[in-house]
């Protein structure tokens, strides 16, 4: 009996240690309530032209569409598409990169697109996680993952 005492009372001791009980462990608006991002994943050919969508055109860009959510500064965020990251297109550049959707502004709101230019072809499945950038020691924070499945039409 003593020895699980002495155990919890450990615990206890330890969990501050561990980072469990410090920082911002989920992000609220500015009344208080928890914030949650929602993003959907299509194919560019079905916001561009609805009648044709799944043509299989397009091969390897993607449409991340922010569903739900508070405005988020493009240059917090962080997009992953089967584990590794995509940087912010540069002038022209269309390889392994996103680019927003609004050259003009510098916030992603809800409704708002971003393009991914990955280098996959024909038919495949992707996994995209989007995060917010933050400093050590608390890092990323996730904000959803969506799953993407393109296939090309025969």
């Amino acid at each position: 009996m003593k020895g699980n005492i002495i155990f919890v009372f450990s615990l206890a001791a330890l969990l501050p240690l561990s980072g469990c009980l410090g920082g911002d462990l989920a992000p609220v608006n500015e009344d208080g309530g928890l914030v949650l991002w929602e993003f959907d994943a299509r194919e560019p050919i079905c916001i561009d032209t609805p009648a044709y969508c799944g043509d299989g055109v397009d091969d390897g860009e993607i449409i991340l569409n922010m569903v739900n959510g508070e405005d988020i500064s493009y240059s917090v965020v962080r997009i992953y598409v089967s584990d590794v990251e995509l940087s912010m297109c540069g002038q022209g550049e269309e390889a392994n990169c996103w680019d927003k959707s609004d050259s003009y502004d510098d916030i992603w709101s809800v409704d708002q697109n971003v393009r991914l230019y990955t280098d996959n072809e024909g038919t495949y499945s992707v996994s995209i996680k989007v995060m917010e950038y933050g400093e050590e020691p608390y890092g990323n924070t996730y904000l959803d993952e969506v799953t993407y499945y393109h296939e090309v039409a025969e």
